[in-house]
């Protein structure tokens, strides 16, 4: 008795496979790219030949990533479309073009393009562009979740939030939003300034502020008390909690801080 034929086994299929939209007016290089994307295991849509059509496609289909040559049909160019693809719909674009000329490059790189593909490219590196774009892609949409998540945790403390410089008159570098509620003062004007923070500081209080500093510098960290001038003129106590940070090379940075409103305590 026989044995029965063995057959290779195919990998399943995504259940929602990457959608990218080819935005391409020569129909027969649509038609291979198209091709390409199938094989390796993307959903091609399109293509579209202008803008008008790419922004209907994207309407309907809302691809993850948009595959554009830069000279469409219409008044409106890939380069200008990918403006409005990312301002719009946060969509991530690469470039196809045969042109490689500076003052194309220059308004290409203004789009903030994830990829630039020369034709007539190979195949492997059209996927592997591919590839990259969308890990680029994803990491950035990680960050804007972390973004989120820590501006809603500054805007839920009653602290203040701050980064400021190791030198000179340590000025601010990032400082929360609610630097408004407890203060007065726009996080703008806070750090629009370089002596805005050592200019609101009572002057009997800048030796403490200067000693937390050098403190921190030597031990990693440090905390003080001092009097703050806020938008109306009157002071506020601060508790002031900084450590040094670092940058990835290990060298001393910054400072970072928590500032407390302490005045009805003292």
């Amino acid at each position: 008795m026989g044995h029965p034929r063995m057959h290779p086994l195919k990998e399943p299929a995504p259940v929602n496979p990457v959608c990218i939209l080819i935005v391409e007016d020569e129909s027969i290089v649509a038609r291979h790219i198209a091709i390409s994307l199938t094989q390796y295991g993307y959903r091609a849509v399109g293509p579209a030949a202008s803008a008008e059509e790419a922004l209907l496609l994207v309407e309907e289909f809302h691809p993850d990533l948009v595959l554009m040559d830069i000279h469409l049909q219409g008044a409106i160019d890939g380069i200008d479309l990918a403006e409005a693809m990312r301002d719009r719909f946060r969509l991530p674009v690469v470039f196809l073009s045969a042109y490689a000329e500076d003052s194309t490059l220059l308004r290409a790189k203004a789009a903030n393009p994830y990829g630039y593909i020369l034709k007539p490219f190979e195949h492997r590196d059209l996927r592997v562009t591919l590839e990259m774009a969308l890990s680029m892609h994803r990491q950035e949409q990680l960050l804007r979740v972390r973004e989120r998540r820590l501006n809603f945790l500054l805007s839920s403390t009653s602290a203040v939030i701050y980064t400021c410089q190791i030198s000179g008159d340590f000025g601010l570098i990032f400082v929360s939003e609610n630097v408004g509620s407890l203060l007065g003062y726009s996080a703008s004007e806070c750090i629009g300034d370089p002596s805005f923070r050592m200019n609101h500081i009572h002057p009997d209080d800048v030796q403490r502020v200067i000693a937390m500093v050098d403190s921190a510098l030597k031990n990693g960290r440090a905390e003080t008390e001092y009097r703050f001038r806020d938008n109306d003129g009157s002071y506020r106590w601060m508790r002031d909690q900084v450590c040094l940070g670092r940058d990835p090379a290990g060298h001393a940075s910054e400072l970072i801080g928590v500032m407390t409103d302490i005045t009805e305590h003292k």
